[in-house]
């Protein structure tokens, strides 16, 4: 058998599996320790991302965006060890448990620390709740990306995730790098939650996505997406928010404004932020939840599968779950790993399966 990853990369992309029993509670510095891809080039090797982050390379942004200057690969290529994410894992955490996550974006330096009632959610939802550091709104915009997916990738690794029960959010102008997230890596989310931020579709410039036109923020599958904003008259961009809300709705996008009245520009209170996440279908928790799309197979053979940086594995099909699938190699050990890192023969081969 040729090998398929190494050590490192084998860990990279086992999620919950046959690692140690995981921290619960409130873990203020978390190491970020796994990228979303192994390679440089991979985060924007499909057509959206790759003009997201060419635009940003050209400079095609706003002339007042001095944190946008940064060379995209730059933002990628970050030292992991100054590197850090705060996460709350709920007590009732269990592999077992059809959890999910809540990737919170923060305009400041560090994340944002959830409170009492956000905990009380998460307990309730069954999410685990991330917030990167050192993502600033002056942080270049492509690392602030990146290092929220890289959170993302990271959880993944440590924790059992239901991907199909993954949310992202956030306040300010993180709630715009949360719904660039979803821009960008759709399959990665099931709904995003922008707190106090509106966000301007690129039909009048670039808008907050740069490099897209209104056709690419409707391309599959994020017009199938949920897209919200909460916020309130208090809110210095209420007015904004009242604006573009008609936008995304004329666009045909599945998008609601949570309208408290009062509400600054500030997170979301517990109900308003429970409200939004039922909207988008959090509250979900069968084990089904969302996973119309498996397939679970009673008994496949052994097969080589092959990922696109050419390296194989011998390795049975155990479960579809659409973003990833679960391989078991011939030794029993378990790996996930992202269909998009499969050769496109393989996942034709997926993709046959459930026809």
């Amino acid at each position: 058998m040729k090998a398929f990853y190494t050590t490192a990369a084998v860990s990279l992309f086992v999620c919950g599996v046959g690692l140690a029993e995981p921290q619960r509670g409130l873990i203020a510095d978390f190491p970020i320790d796994t990228k979303l891809f192994p390679a440089t080039k991979e985060y924007y090797k499909s057509k959206v991302p790759r003009k997201v982050f060419k635009a940003y390379d050209d400079g095609n942004v706003p002339a007042s965006w001095k944190e946008a200057k940064t060379p995209v690969d730059e933002c990628i290529e970050y030292n992991p060890a100054e590197h850090t994410t705060l996460i709350y894992v709920p007590e009732s955490y269990s592999e077992t448990g059809n959890f999910g996550v809540y990737l919170h974006n923060s305009p400041g330096e560090r994340g944002i620390t959830p409170a009492a009632d956000w905990k009380a959610i998460m307990d309730k939802f069954k999410l685990i709740y991330i917030s990167p550091h050192k993502a600033s709104n002056n942080t270049p915009h492509m690392r602030r990306l990146v290092l929220a997916m890289d959170s993302l990738a990271t959880v993944r690794k440590h924790f059992k995730i239901n991907d199909q029960r993954v949310y992202v959010g956030g306040l300010s102008g993180g709630g715009h790098m949360g719904m660039m997230c979803q821009m960008v890596y759709p399959e990665q989310f099931n709904g995003a939650i922008s707190h106090a931020a509106q966000s301007y579709l690129p039909d009048r410039g670039c808008g907050h996505f740069p490099g897209l036109t209104l056709a690419d923020a409707k391309s599959a599958p994020r017009k199938k997406l949920k897209w919200c904003v909460v916020s309130g008259d208090k809110d210095f961009n209420y007015k904004a928010i009242l604006e573009t809300s008609k936008e995304w709705d004329n666009a045909g996008f599945m998008y609601k404004f949570f309208d408290h009245k009062g509400m600054g520009h500030a997170n979301a209170s517990g109900p308003a932020l429970e409200e939004a996440l039922i909207w988008i279908g959090a509250d979900e928790l069968s084990e089904s939840a969302g996973n119309s799309e498996a397939v679970t197979p009673k008994s496949f053979g052994l097969r080589t599968w092959s990922a696109v940086n050419g390296k194989t594995i011998d390795a049975t099909l155990v479960e579809d779950k659409g973003v990833r699938v679960v391989l078991k190699t011939e030794a029993g050990q378990e790996l996930s790993i992202y269909t998009a890192q499969l050769s496109a023969a393989d996942r034709k081969y997926l993709a046959d399966l459930k026809q």
